[in-house]
């Protein structure tokens, strides 16, 4: 299986696992990997249309990193 393909199926089954009506609930060990999950998930909600809206996280750092891409930065 093709690794960039691998990487975009894991964090498509672990957002089907984690979708509850329109909230994501994503969890990760530190800030780069669920900058990695945000940027990952941004561009897989972008290939069929949808916007992510409002991004909310606990860690500040993550949350200013976020806040900083705009929807357009990211290619789907």
């Amino acid at each position: 299986m093709d690794e960039k393909f691998k990487k975009r199926k894991e964090v498509s089954d672990e957002n089907i696992q984690n979708f509850y009506v329109d909230n994501i609930i994503v969890a990760a060990k530190d800030t780069e990997k669920a900058l990695r999950k945000y940027k990952a998930i941004k561009k897989l909600f972008g290939g069929i249309k949808m916007i992510i809206r409002s991004f909310v996280s606990n860690d500040k750092q993550l949350a200013k990193k976020t806040e900083a891409i705009k929807p357009n930065q990211l290619k789907c």
